[in-house]
Formats: structure tokens, sequence, C-alpha cells
């Protein structure tokens, strides 16, 4: 069974330009892995979503989904140049590597150029997916009351 993802690579094209999924090495698999990221941050956000037939939780409303499709997108491409195509952050934690003459080191608490930090599990998280998010209204803020 696929992984659930907001996006799909002709989503990420028609977002990026038609050559930008291959040159970015977009696939499924980051994009699913993008919307992991992206899911971190909606806990606790109040959006309609399905849960009826399939059950998907996935939203709705073509506002959210264009949003989180976005996102989505902006996610991967920023793991994409980060050389981070997981998710999972290893490179801000790498301190130094060689592979025979060359060699690469950094500063372990560097944040990736784009950073905009963590999520709570320490995957890094584009700042402009953050964003988007941030101006959809999509993050949850505060207390809601309901009942």
């Amino acid at each position: 069974m696929p992984r659930r993802a907001y996006a799909t690579t002709q989503d990420y094209a028609d977002l990026y330009g038609m050559g930008a999924v291959a040159a970015d090495g977009i696939t499924d698999g980051s994009l699913a892995e993008a919307t992991i990221t992206i899911d971190e941050l909606l806990v606790g956000a109040i959006y309609p979503v399905d849960t009826i037939g399939g059950h998907t939780n996935m939203p709705t409303q073509t506002t959210e989904q264009q949003h989180l499709r976005e996102a989505v997108c902006a996610q991967a491409r920023w793991m994409s140049a980060a050389g981070d195509p997981t998710g999972q952050g290893m490179l801000p934690n790498l301190q130094s590597a060689s592979i025979g003459s060359v060699s690469w080191s950094a500063k372990s608490d560097a944040p990736l150029p784009g950073c905009a930090g963590q999520t709570i599990t320490g995957r890094p998280l584009s700042a402009s997916a953050l964003a988007l998010l941030r101006v959809a209204g999509l993050l949850p803020t505060g207390v809601t009351v309901l009942g």
C-alpha cells in the first residue's frame, strides 16, 4: 500500500516546471517523506477531512488541499536541495566526512540554508513550507474549545 502524500510528482512538475522533478530527484517516496514532516506540524490543526469510506483523513476542501500540496512540494524541494531526500535530518549533525582525497566538515549545529528549524521529532523543516502553512492559517495556534 503506497504511503499517503499530499502531492504527486505531477503536482510538483506543475508547480516548478516539467524538468524539475528529474532535476531535483523528486519521487513518490520523497513526497511521502515530506508529507510526514508537514503532518507533524499539523498535529492539532482543525480542518475538514475525509472520514467516510476509506477514512483517508485527507483534507476535503479545495483550499486546504492546495495549501498542503504546495507545502509538501516546497518541503520536498528543500530536502532535495539540502541533500537530505529522506527528511531525516542527518546532514546537520555531520561534522566531517571524507572519501579518498576529498573531505568535508561543518559545524554540527549549523542549520542548513533555508531551514526554519526542526519538528518535535527532529526533522528539519523548510522555511518556505512553514511560511506557506502559516499564511494559509493551517498551523494550530492557541486553544480551541469545541462544544
